[in-house]
């Protein structure tokens, strides 16, 4: 870590209302909230932003997620949005992105957006109704396609859309079908994530799924997501993460290679380049001002960590640019990374001054992770 606390260059805002909970689902979030309810929650929302833009720098990208943030009215969307603009100083050319649920994402909504929003996330999944049960995805039915389009209407062209695989009983063929229809709709940039059964999620705790089975079917669609989105021109820049040329979400990816970022709202993390910091992942508690917890660790243990986030992506790290967040060269990691290079799982160019994972490294990113934090 780089001495002294720095300024914060990134803002993420957590929303965490939803209509109904994804049984796949473990983010925190609050089911069917009130109007009372969200306008406290701004209220507290319009103060943490007050107490903490001292401590940002002209905000280069804004994440706004959840939760479902189109599940506030467009009322209280004008108002997160005039609140943003009120407390922070952003950027002439900041990203500005917002997650939405297609059935929540009304006209009146996508115009209001659009007024402030520059890039729309919208939570896909599958679009196979079967599927959508088997995964508990309560949302009514919609055409991804008019949706898309809608949002073109008003000027927002970065579109990524969120999907699941490796779900039980879903076929490569149904996959690729999926692919197939958003990539018809000229979306920009596809997140692909593999079903994970957490704990905390319905399906975590119902799984009588093989493990064996599940575990085949997601390196299996892995591979597939790459080779049929390459034939489109589009690209996996991160593990999970696939773009067409200049999409990618620059907020993530400045976060995954360790730049600072303040979290606001319940659940929500910050990063100074030093501490990280996480707001209680209670709606109750964070509208009281609980204390957030700290997580402090020492500074070559959060190199390390700030290496491994850097190594989801597929062009990895180069060397200042790892000194710059760090304040570690390679050479102070040397006997880690050469442990981690022996065993096949990364590439270090020293000619370049690159770090990269391998092709399994990859694919097998945990346990690319786990050998860097215990070397």
């Amino acid at each position: 870590m780089l001495s002294g606390t720095q300024k914060y260059n990134r803002l993420y805002i957590h929303i965490p209302f939803c209509s109904s909970k994804c049984d796949y689902c473990a983010f925190y979030s609050e089911v069917q909230s009130d109007k009372r309810t969200i306008d406290r929650y701004l209220h507290r929302l319009t103060e943490e932003f007050q107490e903490n833009a001292h401590l940002c720098s002209s905000l280069k990208s804004i994440y706004i997620g959840g939760g479902t943030p189109t599940y506030l009215s467009s009322e209280q969307l004008n108002r997160l949005f005039a609140e943003i603009k009120k407390n922070f100083q952003i950027d002439s050319d900041a990203e500005i992105s917002i997650e939405a649920n297609p059935d929540t994402l009304s006209t009146d909504k996508i115009e209001i957006i659009s007024t402030f929003c520059n890039r729309i996330s919208i939570g896909v999944q599958t679009l196979n109704k079967n599927l959508r049960s088997i995964i508990g995805r309560k949302s009514r039915e919609y055409n991804i396609a008019e949706t898309i389009e809608r949002i073109k209407k008003f000027h927002i062209n970065n579109i990524s859309c969120d999907i699941i695989y490796a779900i039980p009983s879903q076929t490569c063929q149904m996959l690729v079908k999926d692919l197939e229809t958003l990539l018809l709709s000229e979306v920009k940039h596809i997140s692909a994530y593999s079903l994970t059964y957490e704990e905390n999620s319905v399906l975590g705790k119902n799984q009588n799924y093989s493990e064996k089975v599940h575990s085949e079917l997601d390196a299996e669609m892995w591979y597939i997501l790459e080779k049929e989105l390459k034939k489109h021109g589009i690209y996996r820049y991160e593990i999970s993460n696939y773009t067409s040329k200049k999409y990618e979400c620059r907020h993530n990816l400045e976060i995954w290679l360790g730049d600072t970022y303040l979290g606001c709202g319940p659940a929500a993390a910050s990063f100074d380049g030093n501490v990280r910091k996480m707001n209680s992942a209670s709606l109750s508690k964070w509208l009281m001002k609980t204390s957030p917890e700290i997580d402090l660790i020492s500074r070559k243990e959060r190199a390390k960590e700030i290496l491994i986030m850097g190594l989801r992506t597929v062009k990895g790290w180069n060397e200042q640019t790892f000194s710059e967040r760090t304040g570690f060269n390679f050479a102070d990691l040397k006997s880690t990374i050469e442990k981690v290079e022996k065993a096949g799982l990364i590439l270090h160019n020293s000619e370049s001054h690159n770090i990269k994972c391998t092709k399994s490294g990859l694919s097998c990113w945990n346990d690319t992770a786990l050998m860097i934090l215990q070397n």
